[in-house]
Parts: C-alpha cells; sequence; structure tokens
C-alpha cells in the first residue's frame, strides 16, 4: 500500500501472494499456480477456489520410466511432450464453441517457463533498484540467473554500465548457503535468518510500532478473510 514493493516474483505454487491482494499484474508465478488452470485451445484462464491439479500421475510415472505400464490410462489427460507427465484437469473450457481441455499451470522438470510469465519478471528484475531474495538458495533455473543480475542473464542484453548499475543491489534472506554469498559485487545485504522475523523487524522499521501492532491485530482477521476466498474442501 506503500508502493515500496514495485513487483514480486515467486517461486511458490500456493497462490498465497494473490490471495493476500498482490495485483495480477504485479507478480509472476514462476512455477505456476495450483489454483489455476487454463484452456489449451483459447488460452482462456481461470481462478478456482480449490486444487486444480490431476495428481494421479503414477501411469505417466511409470510409462516415463519404464517406458511402458500395465495401468490404465486416466481419462482426460494426456502426456506433455516436455515433462512426460500430464497437466490437463480433466475440466473443459467453459465457452461451450471452444469447449477445449483445461491445463494446469505448474512447471514440473523439462518444461519451459510461459513467456508472459517470464518476461515481466526479466524485465522488473533487471530495472529494479533493490532486489530482496527471500527463502530461497537461489540454485533453480532460470530463477536464479534473475538474482545473478543483468551480466549472468543469457536472455538479457545488457552493457556492461547497466550490469556496474545493479551492482551490491541484491539482499538475500536465507538460512541456507547460496552460490551468490560470496559475491561481493552483487550482494549488498546477506542475512541468515527466517524470512518471517526478518519481515517483521523490517515492517515494525517501516511502519512505526503503533501501526504494526495494529497490523498484526488484524492478522486474524485477515485469515478468516483467506478462508472465504478459498474455502477448505
Amino acid at each position: 500500500s506503500q508502493g515500496l514493493v514495485k513487483y514480486v516474483i515467486s517461486q511458490n505454487c500456493d497462490g498465497l501472494h494473490l490471495l493476500s491482494g498482490v495485483p495480477e499484474d504485479k507478480i509472476s508465478e514462476l512455477h505456476g499456480n495450483v489454483f489455476r488452470e487454463y484452456c489449451e485451445k483459447c488460452g482462456k484462464e481461470y481462478e478456482r477456489g480449490q486444487y486444480v491439479c490431476f495428481d494421479d500421475d503414477l501411469y505417466y510415472e511409470e510409462l516415463e520410466e519404464h517406458g511402458k505400464t500395465k495401468l490404465k490410462k486416466p481419462k482426460g489427460t494426456e502426456q506433455c511432450k516436455s515433462c512426460g507427465l500430464n497437466h490437463r484437469t480433466t475440466r473443459k473450457c467453459d465457452d461451450k464453441k471452444c469447449n477445449g481441455p483445461l491445463r494446469d499451470t505448474i512447471i514440473n522438470f523439462g518444461d519451459d517457463l510461459r513467456d508472459h510469465i517470464w518476461d515481466p519478471a526479466q524485465e522488473n528484475a533487471d530495472a529494479c533498484d533493490l532486489m530482496i531474495a527471500f527463502g530461497s538458495t537461489l540454485e533453480v533455473t532460470p530463477a536464479c540467473h534473475l538474482a545473478a543480475g543483468p551480466q549472468q542473464n543469457s536472455k538479457c542484453k545488457k552493457t556492461k554500465k547497466d550490469a556496474e548499475e545493479q551492482a551490491r543491489k541484491l539482499a538475500i534472506i536465507n538460512r541456507q548457503r547460496t552460490p551468490l554469498d560470496a559475491s561481493s559485487e552483487r550482494v549488498g545485504l546477506r542475512c541468515h535468518g527466517d524470512c518471517d522475523v526478518v519481515m517483521r523487524h523490517v515492517l515494525l522499521k517501516l511502519m512505526g510500532a503503533s501501526k504494526f501492532e495494529a497490523w498484526v491485530a488484524e492478522c486474524e482477521a485477515r485469515k478468516a478473510g483467506y478462508e472465504v476466498k478459498r474455502p477448505r474442501v
């Protein structure tokens, strides 16, 4: 609400950032969202109040690992050429003229990131004046390249001057070690701590004691609001 966070790049698939109120045009969920599916034919996206993935993948797991299986292929599913598993949710597009099969948005190993998710993530990572990496070992590609800076991003056409402007503008908050810990040219702050503890101190500093205490007091009400938006089943 203060306009300090310009963009969120997430590797989580639980959709909690959107649920908390982060605008859709201010976030890239790189690895997908288990509450979102889209039509293979027309591309229409659907946000659901329930988990959308079809997880009965044993048929495809055996097929991928052994080349054959005695199990029956689940109805309405299809093997992905990239990851070898199934992305179809077994539901159909609401548009009767389309009626295309719906797919989950999850990125498995071997899958390519969708351009409309990756491109704004790259643009915002390159343009930011401060990047804070929370709770990540910064080892999973291609997301880790965003934190490494323009000079390490193979998809990014940046000059040496651009790279210098990004120097020491990365803060890493993570209990485990990361490959960038020793990068004094890139990392301006390295904190081996818990994300929630660190963020409470950051919010306290930004909001002031009285506003922060009021925010904490409203947490239960916000959680109740989440339950309404995404009821448990």
